[in-house]
């Protein structure tokens, strides 16, 4: 069985793009989903509730659960998964013990803050990781005017 894994950072804001499209390419490839929350260790050891039961975790999980009915239906298996370390080393290591065939991961626009650290660490994740990446990226202004044109 094919296998895709959507990594979400606790600064995650892009969330909801990768998650669409990894369970849009599950549905279309019979594929299982692996959503996996990693939290940073001092991000964590300053909250006072456990991965699982942080609240904003908790409004994503709630909020993919909702994308799944809606567009995988029954068709699509999907697990949550929690972690603590480092983003990138978290990922690697999952991948591996999961078998993870595709890895899904969205870019922030080019003007927003985190782009450049994101766009470091998909650079870093495709030279370690041992699958392929799918980045999700933001639609241009010009490729929506030109969706319109067209349409």
């Amino acid at each position: 069985m094919n296998t895709i894994l959507v990594p979400l950072e606790n600064n995650t804001t892009r969330w909801r793009d990768a998650c669409y499209y990894a369970i849009k390419l599950a549905k279309r490839t019979q594929s299982k989903v692996f959503f996996l929350f990693v939290f940073d260790p001092p991000t964590l050891s300053k909250r006072r509730t456990s991965p699982p039961e942080n609240l904003s975790f908790r409004r994503i999980r709630e909020k993919i659960t909702s994308m799944l009915d809606q567009e995988g239906g029954l068709t699509v298996e999907a697990e949550y998964h929690y972690a603590e370390g480092r983003f990138l080393h978290v990922v690697e290591e999952f991948s591996k013990n999961h078998k993870i065939s595709k890895i899904v991961v969205a870019l922030p626009p080019e003007d927003d803050p985190s782009f450049t650290r994101t766009h470091r660490s998909l650079e870093q994740l495709e030279a370690r990781a041992s699958c392929q990446i799918l980045v999700v990226r933001p639609k241009s202004r010009q490729s929506t005017i030109a969706s319109e044109e067209e349409g």
